[in-house]
């Protein structure tokens, strides 16, 4: 059974983290909780470029190392982005812990448009000086608590943008 709730998180004007409007997944007793702006804003509204290369681009290539030349390609061409790769995978199976991790994929690797032939994409950010901050949840039993911690995230952080951290969500500052 898959719940979803909203909520808002108020804070004094003095505070780093005013408002917040939260969006939390819980899913089989795991909670997943991320901003909204994280979904549809970041990181898909910074991309500068994003390249997708089929099977036969790469030429019987290693997958890792091509990508990996193709990222310093266009990293240094532009000093002011940031690469990274999406490597696609055939399975088009739901996940069930990162709807936003499958939301990205389908962007990333065409799967709307039932392209299979897509085996990796290239994402480019422009360089951000933003910096988010991570907070915990931990799930009562009728209620959640909020744990914030003023550890701080940046933008340009491959673990950020990647990763979809079950328990550990980034808010913007």
């Amino acid at each position: 059974m898959l719940q979803k709730q909203r909520f808002v998180i108020r804070r004094s004007e003095e505070s780093a983290y005013k408002n917040f409007l939260l969006y939390v997944e819980e899913i089989y007793k795991s909670t997943v909780i991320y901003p909204i702006k994280y979904i549809y804003d970041v990181p898909l509204g910074y991309f500068e470029n994003l390249i997708s290369y089929k099977k036969e681009d790469l030429k019987n290539k290693n997958l890792k190392e091509f990508c990996e030349n193709q990222k310093q390609l266009y990293e240094n061409k532009d000093g002011n982005q940031l690469c990274f790769c999406c490597y696609c995978t055939q399975s088009s199976i739901f996940p069930l812990y990162s709807k936003l991790k499958y939301r990205r994929k389908k962007l990333l690797c065409n799967k709307k448009d039932n392209n299979e032939n897509v085996i990796l994409t290239l994402s480019c950010l422009k360089k951000k000086a933003e910096k988010y901050h991570g907070f915990y949840v931990h799930k009562s039993s009728n209620f959640f608590m909020l744990n914030v911690t003023m550890q701080q995230f940046d933008l340009n952080n491959e673990l950020f943008i990647n990763r979809n951290v079950k328990n550990m969500r980034i808010l913007k500052r």
